[in-house]
């Protein structure tokens, strides 16, 4: 039987973020998933159990890692970045080593200084956060954010559109491409054409999730719906992603208040059945 060409991953915003990475595990073992995602959190946690104990439970438990975020605070202040990588340069063989091959962050559309010097500061970081996961063989994938509320923030807007974000992340490596989310890819019109035109390799990983009706310019980022829910056209979004050469995990991520008042087993259930009844629909069908 051939694999499916995407496969759910759980995200600790559904489930499990709060709990110790042993008993994440547990979780998404238990609760029918063979992917899962880990926060910058939960990536040192895994760290500190050491390589042996570390695969040993991902084994008992069959469970991959599709991603990690960035544990680095790349957004502070220099001599804490620099401070930090050094941590980061251990961390990234040992997810080689268990067969990651993807990490990932987010940007804020507004930052504190101009776009120029955005662009040459966050630029001059990412390019060394890239040395370092080139170098295991991993991806940096960059992750834009859609709801028109972050452009209310204070600082001045560098990176907003999708088509922007995956500029930049070519500026900076080969290597570096863009986490598409279908919540932010809804916000920006839904375009299945720029999504799907996007080059094979260039979307690092995805994540899916829902939205309820309502304006554009009102969705919340913390406002979202299990897949299937809600107005987002997801049927457009898998295909376009399959269009633009992208297979592999994709992260359930309810970030919000939505299943956060479920118990994490609950939670997680009901994620691994909205992606099921997706992929279920023909249009989507294997």
């Amino acid at each position: 039987m051939s694999q499916p060409r995407f496969m759910p991953a759980l995200n600790p915003a559904t489930a499990g973020g709060d709990l110790p990475v042993t008993e994440y595990l547990a979780l998404a073992a238990a609760t029918g998933y063979e992917w899962i995602e880990l926060d910058s959190r939960q990536a040192p946690q895994l760290f500190a159990l050491g390589a042996q104990r570390a695969s040993q439970l991902l084994r008992e438990h069959r469970l991959r890692i599709a991603s990690f975020f960035l544990p680095v605070n790349w957004r502070g202040e220099d001599a804490r970045f620099e401070q930090e990588l050094e941590p980061f340069a251990a961390l990234v063989p040992f997810f080689a080593a268990l067969g990651v091959d993807r990490c990932c962050t987010y940007l804020f559309p507004n930052q504190p200084t101009t776009p120029e010097e955005s662009r040459r500061r966050i630029g001059r970081r990412f390019h060394s956060v890239d040395r370092i996961l080139a170098r295991s063989g991993l991806r940096f994938g960059l992750e834009f954010l859609g709801p028109a509320h972050f452009l209310l923030d204070p600082g001045c807007t560098f990176l907003y559109w999708m088509q922007d974000m995956l500029a930049f992340a070519e500026s900076i490596s080969p290597n570096v491409g863009i986490l598409v989310d279908s919540l932010h890819w809804h916000c920006q019109g839904a375009d299945r054409a720029a999504l799907a035109s996007i080059p094979k390799g260039r979307i690092i990983y995805a994540h899916i999730d829902d939205a309820p009706p309502g304006p554009l310019s009102a969705q919340r980022d913390d406002d979202r719906l299990l897949p299937g829910e809600g107005v987002i056209d997801l049927a457009g979004f898998i295909q376009s992603l399959t269009a633009a050469g992208y297979a592999g995990p994709i992260g359930i991520e309810i970030d919000g208040p939505y299943l956060r008042q479920e118990p994490p087993e609950r939670a997680a259930r009901r994620a691994r059945s909205a992606w099921d009844a997706l992929f279920s629909r023909p249009e989507l069908a294997a």
